[in-house]
């Protein structure tokens, strides 16, 4: 028989930790095989040397040959071939260990505040609720890998609101969904004060009333009296708002009514003298020329 007959029958070994080599991604955590000559910190291959206080989870690394193949996950036996297929060629593979926890299997918390065991995972929704024609098929599958859940949704569970339009003068009907815009008063001095309002589910958030808005500044009548310096007068009255005054008279006795700001500059005029009254909405009275 050949002497390299050895090299072309795949060889299963069952002592895994000690054909593998090992290393860790933490210098302080020193993971065998280890030689420490003159003490007993002699670490066999696969074995874990670390502060017992220590729970930082940490990374081993073990590496094997690829010819033991029924220890590196394969479906079949490797053929060897010194050049395509050397056994040099290795595989290998990471486990989360740690000193002084249990194996870095922290369990992990939800948003809804449940507990979730290291390893298993939990359905969770994108939405707390949804309108119809909507459904509930947003969700993901939260894993807990030792304390760290996965994934981003934060509700237990999702229910399906059938809709409902809400019905609120003066704007009719107003789909469920739908937004209008609403004014706190109609006819304000000064400016629009406004607010979007949405129905969900047959109510309509939000509380202006008013579908329209328009500045308008205040009026007010004013009446002015007095008398003429002459019965043959004739008297005329103008507002800096543009406004024109009706005047009547009995004899020298004059009236005369404008409609103005809350605050405005009245002009009288008899023939041809003028008079100027700042009033505010009242009346003048006693005024002669």
């Amino acid at each position: 028989m050949d002497k390299d007959y050895l090299l072309h029958i795949p060889f299963y070994e069952v002592a895994i930790g000690n054909v593998s080599n090992w290393a860790s991604n933490n210098a302080a955590v020193i993971v065998g095989p280890f030689d420490g000559p003159g003490t007993s910190n002699d670490l066999v291959a696969g074995e874990l040397d670390a502060d017992a206080t220590n729970a930082t989870v940490v990374t081993a690394t073990g590496t094997i040959r690829k010819s033991n193949s029924g220890l590196t996950a394969l479906s079949q036996a490797i053929d060897y071939n010194a050049t395509a297929n050397p056994d040099s060629l290795e595989l290998s593979d990471n486990v989360s260990v740690c000193v002084g926890c249990t194996s870095g299997t922290a369990s992990c918390t939800t948003p809804w505040a449940s507990t979730v065991n290291h390893g298993d995972s939990v359905t969770a929704f994108e939405f707390a609720s949804v309108v119809t024609p909507s459904t509930c098929t947003s969700s993901e599958s939260r894993a807990c890998s030792n304390g760290t859940l996965s994934g981003s949704f934060q509700y237990a569970s999702c229910s399906v609101v059938i809709a409902s339009d809400c019905v609120v003068p003066p704007w009719g009907t107003i789909a469920d969904g739908g937004t209008v815009t609403a004014f706190l008063d109609a006819t304000p001095l000064v400016s629009c004060t406004q607010e979007t309002r949405t129905c969900s589910v047959g109510t309509l958030s939000g509380s202006y009333v008013f579908d329209t808005c328009a500045i308008t500044s205040a009026t007010c009548d004013t009446v002015v009296s007095g008398k003429k310096a002459a019965s043959a007068d004739i008297i005329s009255i103008a507002s800096d708002g543009g406004d024109t005054g009706i005047c009547s008279s009995t004899g020298r006795n004059y009236s005369c009514s404008i409609t103005t700001d809350t605050s405005a500059v009245n002009t009288i005029t008899s023939n041809g003298v003028d008079l100027i009254l700042s009033t505010t909405c009242g009346i003048q009275s006693g005024v002669n020329f």
